[in-house]
């Protein structure tokens, strides 16, 4: 049902047409190999192995191609697996309609596709890594500085040792 939604929505776009359908992974593999696409659009549950192997097995076989995962699943807990498996984007299902195109529309661009809810919490999660990271270079630098004055002080008390030769 959904499929035949989607089809009819791309339909109706004078520069996108819909070169296959399929509803398990060997069905897109074949698919994509037949038909060789610009764009997968793929769901995460499919019949036998899911989707995020099928973009695996996709990317594996076809370095370069664009895939966009439309899917009803959670994109809090499955879009940064999505797009770590090298999807690059994710539409929620319930997605209006131009939503949905706007998403194929910049994936086929070469962009990436995330709702605004999506990218926020990406960007929040970049910026506490990164201030991590700082946190824990200044930490390592003072350490690394500290052990450099002690290793200092324990030289110059060498130095100074009646015992040593110079």
């Amino acid at each position: 049902m959904v499929l035949n939604g989607y089809k009819l929505m791309l339909a109706a776009e004078p520069d996108l047409a819909v070169c296959g359908l399929a509803t398990s992974v060997p069905e897109a593999l074949t698919a994509v190999e037949r038909e060789r696409p610009d764009l997968v659009v793929t769901d995460l549950t499919m019949a036998g192995r899911g989707g995020l192997d099928l973009i695996k097995d996709l990317l594996a076989l076809h370095p370069g191609l664009r895939i966009l995962v439309c899917s009803m699943h959670d994109e809090a807990l499955y879009a940064e697996r999505a797009l770590r498996a090298g999807a690059k984007g994710y539409v929620m299902k319930d997605a209006d309609g131009p939503t949905f195109l706007a998403a194929i529309r910049r994936v086929l661009g070469g962009q990436l596709y995330m709702s605004e809810k999506l990218a926020a919490r990406v960007l929040d999660a970049f910026a506490r890594a990164q201030n991590a990271r700082a946190i824990r270079c200044w930490k390592n630098s003072a350490t690394a500085s500290s052990r450099c004055s002690v290793f200092s002080a324990r030289a110059r008390q060498r130095r100074k040792s009646p015992h040593s030769s110079t």
